[in-house]
């Protein structure tokens, strides 16, 4: 599993929607959906000072954040 698979599926799993999340991890109205659709989509990562909050967001740890592949 990618690291936006596993994204969609716990934001799915929290009933949060991509712009909810997006501005949880920080983003404006403006970019918040579309940047959560492109680390869904896997054209884009999240950055390294974006994980803390989007683990909180999804009330995950890293480690079930970041496949081992």
């Amino acid at each position: 599993m990618t690291i936006g698979e596993i994204i969609q599926q716990k934001r799915k799993a929290a009933h949060i929607t991509q712009k909810q999340l997006g501005k949880m991890v920080g983003y404006s109205d403006a970019s918040a959906e579309r940047m959560i659709q492109h680390w869904e989509r896997g054209t884009r990562r999240p950055e390294v000072d974006e994980l803390r909050p989007l683990c909180r967001a999804l009330h995950c740890t890293l480690e079930e954040l970041i496949p081992l592949d």
